[in-house]
């Protein structure tokens, strides 16, 4: 594949400008609410936002790209992280069963509880940002288990061809153990998942960039619902706290659960296209290496012809 300039993309807007904006935003009226006692309405934000003219939308939009940098960063620390806690990597369980334990830190031993304490804390902090989401998330994946349906693993059939894509990619390499033997597997275990993933997508793209299309608008569209994930969450956390500020305490409770049933699609849409991501990485490797393989079997049998 040839390199290419640096240059503008569509992830760069929805994954960064956007959300960088909607932040900027937010807190705006966050900020007139609190300083000037405004009634936030939809006519006020149109109002007050048409006035913009292209010398302060400039600033506005390097200031919005920076936050949304920000913003895309911590949404991977927090919402991609709970749904990994939750459902686990979408790269492991589309090839193993997979059992996720969210507060499993770790062995309690001497020279890592303080590790294991820190790690518990980050996890119940971001347990309790998700909270929302989190009633919705195990109401559909434990009572009802529809999410069943993005996170089932391969087939036999599919695990077979990618036993066979890994061993002669593995082969090809010339890649060795410390004995001098190829790299062995239990039974139908994959290395899939284990970190060989990210050679075999490097050398899908190489040999078969037809699918760095698909790939490239799987991952904005799962960058971009992840962001506006973390901070609908966050706008709403905000707004039960001025309830909370107000003494309305079943009312600021009550708002949390709704606005989780709000959220809750673009969360289901960002953990749907975050794993359509990693079955179309995997797609892509086998479709490499059976190009590859009919390359090479064509190859052979035009050398006998002749």
């Amino acid at each position: 594949m040839e390199p290419k300039a640096p240059q503008f993309s569509a992830y760069d807007f929805l994954g960064y400008l956007l959300p960088g904006l909607v932040l900027i935003a937010m807190m705006d009226c966050s900020w007139i609410y609190h300083s000037k006692k405004v009634v936030v309405t939809f006519e006020f934000i149109v109002e007050r936002y048409s006035a913009l003219t292209w010398q302060n939308t400039i600033p506005l939009a390097l200031l919005g790209y920076f936050l949304g940098h920000l913003v895309s960063f911590v949404s991977s620390l927090v919402v991609e992280e709970h749904a990994r806690l939750m459902h686990g990597r979408p790269e492991s369980f589309i090839v193993r069963e997979n059992k996720p334990a969210y507060f499993n830190c770790g062995k309690w031993g001497r020279g890592h509880r303080v590790v294991i304490c820190a790690v518990f804390v980050m996890r119940a902090i971001t347990m309790l940002f998700m909270l929302p989401l989190t009633w919705i998330e195990l109401l559909f994946t434990r009572l009802v288990p529809i999410s069943r349906r993005y996170s089932f693993p391969i087939t036999r059939l599919l695990k077979r061809c990618l036993i066979a894509a890994e061993d002669r990619l593995l082969e090809d390499m010339g890649v060795r153990t410390a004995t001098g033997k190829p790299p062995g597997r239990h039974a139908d275990e994959v290395h899939w998942g284990l970190g060989f993933e990210r050679l075999a997508l490097h050398y899908a793209l190489e040999t078969a960039p037809a699918h760095l299309f698909t790939l490239r608008n799987y991952v904005v569209l799962y960058g971009f619902l992840r962001a506006m994930t973390f901070i609908l969450l966050l706008t709403s956390w905000m707004i039960a706290g001025h309830m909370l500020v107000q003494a309305m305490i079943w009312q600021s409770l009550l708002f949390l659960l709704l606005a989780g049933v709000a959220i809750a699609p673009c969360y289901g849409a960002f953990l749907k296209f975050w794993t359509r991501y990693h079955k179309e990485a995997l797609m892509a490797f086998l479709a490499a290496m059976a190009k590859r393989t009919a390359g090479v079997a064509n190859a052979a049998t035009t050398t006998e012809g002749n």
